[in-house]
């Protein structure tokens, strides 16, 4: 099984307000981690109590605030609790117009599926989930078989996961 690398810390800080997937992805990575909030990519007071408590436990300033330290801590201790789930699907959809690190580990994982499957489009990596993005998983479901609606929801992102690890 290959080991797969985590998704990169997104560039801003995500904070009360924050919404999409890389929220929705704090969200599912906290609750399975033992700091309940709700998965809904919406970064709100549930959300920032739950990232006060995790930071807590972790030695980190509790300010609530998925900074780098929060999300390299998150993202390492999810994939050391969870070897063969290292990198879960964030509980929304991930599609056309979504900015950041989950259209970003998307297509670097894309890319690197281009040596088994040569008709996947070289993508540009730029975390902009953008129209070569949207194909690209349309052809990435095709040859799986799957509803080809161009985004990674669910089945797609396990599928993407399963294939990047085999």
């Amino acid at each position: 099984m290959a080991t797969l690398p985590l998704p990169v810390y997104p560039g801003i800080a995500l904070r009360n307000g924050a919404f999409g997937p890389d929220t929705a992805l704090v969200q599912t990575q906290l609750s399975g981690l033992g700091f309940p909030t709700s998965i809904d990519g919406i970064y709100g007071a549930s959300t920032t109590q739950a990232v006060r408590a995790y930071q807590a436990s972790k030695g980190l300033t509790p300010d609530g605030v998925t900074g780098y330290n929060t999300w390299t801590s998150l993202v390492q201790t999810w994939a050391a609790q969870y070897p063969q789930d290292p990198v879960p699907y964030p509980g929304v959809v991930v599609g056309q117009g979504t900015v950041g690190s989950m259209p970003k580990y998307l297509q670097q994982g894309l890319n690197s599926l281009r040596v088994l499957y040569p008709a996947q489009p070289q993508l540009a990596g730029d975390g902009v989930y953008g129209s070569g993005t949207a194909q690209s998983v349309r052809i990435f479901q095709r040859q799986f078989a799957l509803t080809m609606d161009g985004q990674a929801g669910a089945v797609t992102w396990k599928k993407f996961i399963q294939a990047r690890q085999a």
